[in-house]
């Protein structure tokens, strides 16, 4: 087969580009997606239940539109055409529904760790004051480290300017951080869980400054507003019942008509998309999905490599347990990054290695439907965290 522009990723930039491709240069263009998953949307999942005849939605991954009025104006036009936008009763997220039912933070120690399964409820090793420390199993030598490490306001890195400390934090992980600089019990390493999906050993003190993790109050920096790297709450942020879902299916149904029926995104909330669309012969844009790609490179007719400035593509996959090829004029690698070297392996050295340098880590949601929670009500417990 051949195509205007094969597209590898199905995710919300991968649909995104097959987008903006058609609307420049008009509908008849003939597209291919291909994507490794049995589903389209990338890291954008909605998982769904029935339960009792009813219908529950959840998010599987990315969970709302962050910061929108970040956003190049490019992607704003896109999420405006598709009729995504505040106002609509969806767009709410209640953050007091646990608290209105007097259900609170709780912590569990297994006995496999700790000598016997115990629940201690108020705080978390993150943040506490010393009564709830004094419930917890935890050995006298790391009760005293964890508090002073969390509530202490201790400048570990006094002497230095605002400039040195930044410079320090850059050049450590924060683990390191802990162990060589605030000189922690090596115990309380691991209950300070990380820097949001990273261990603490694959991010920088720096990262783990920016994401309010414990141990940097006592410095006397500030964090710079609006940065990349921090935890910066946007009064515009946008939820969506089941995630960022929402966005690929109407990019999809954008795409093919009649995947999905018509409808603003709350009225196709529930609908179904109909995934024999996707993939249909004949029409101008298709969705290949459980399609593998093992490698994209410019040639001609004979195979010889040509410019990539003038020749097409030809893009390898496995499909169904098939080797197959499709040719694109032209190609987007809407993938992972740091796979791309991988399947392009004729890129210049200095590019293959900058996106070598993009490190992704697993940040699970998994979604479980309890028919029964009235145990976690009569438990007054909302949240679990589970130390070692």
């Amino acid at each position: 087969e051949t195509y205007d522009l094969v597209v590898v990723g199905g995710g919300l930039s991968g649909l995104a580009a097959a987008y903006f491709y058609q609307q420049k240069h008009g509908k008849d263009t003939k597209v291919l997606i291909l994507d490794n998953h049995d589903d389209f949307g990338g890291h954008a999942k909605r998982n769904e239940f029935q339960a009792s005849g009813k219908q529950l939605i959840a998010n599987g991954g990315s969970s709302y539109i962050v910061g929108p009025s970040f956003w190049t104006k490019d992607s704003i036009a896109l999420v405006n055409h598709l009729g995504i936008g505040p106002g609509n009763p969806t767009d709410r997220s209640d953050g007091n529904l646990y608290k209105s039912l007097g259900l609170e933070s709780g912590t569990f120690f297994r006995k496999e760790v700790y000598g016997r399964d115990q629940m201690v409820k108020g705080g978390s090793t993150l943040g506490f004051d010393r009564a709830w420390l004094d419930q917890t199993p935890f050995p006298p030598a790391v009760k005293e480290s964890l508090d002073r490490f969390v509530n202490g306001r201790i400048d570990y890195l006094a002497g230095m300017s605002a400039a040195q400390k930044v410079e320090t934090l850059r050049s450590m992980s924060y683990r390191d951080y802990m162990l060589n600089v605030a000189k922690v019990h090596p115990d309380v390493v691991p209950l300070m869980q990380g820097i949001w999906c990273l261990g603490s050993d694959m991010g920088s003190a720096w990262f783990a400054f920016f994401r309010h993790r414990p141990g940097f109050e006592g410095l006397g920096l500030e964090r710079p507003a609006n940065s990349p790297e921090g935890e910066t709450i946007h009064h515009d942020d946008y939820h969506l019942p089941a995630g960022n879902s929402d966005i690929a299916r109407l990019i999809v149904r954008d795409l093919i008509p009649d995947a999905l029926p018509p409808g603003n995104f709350a009225e196709v909330e529930t609908k179904r998309v109909d995934y024999s669309t996707l993939d249909r012969p004949g029409q101008k844009v298709r969705i290949r999905l459980k399609s593998i790609v093992t490698g994209v490179k410019h040639e001609g007719p004979d195979g010889r490599l040509f410019d990539p400035d003038t020749s097409e593509c030809t893009v390898n996959y496995i499909n169904d347990g098939k080797m197959m090829a499709v040719r694109g004029k032209n190609v987007v690698m809407a993938c992972m990054n740091n796979v791309v070297p991988y399947l392009i392996p004729e890129l210049p050295e200095e590019q293959k290695g900058a996106m070598h340098q993009a490190v992704r880590a697993v940040n699970q949601v998994t979604n479980v439907l309890f028919r029964n929670w009235q145990p976690f009500v009569e438990a007054k417990i909302g949240r679990v965290s589970f130390p070692s």
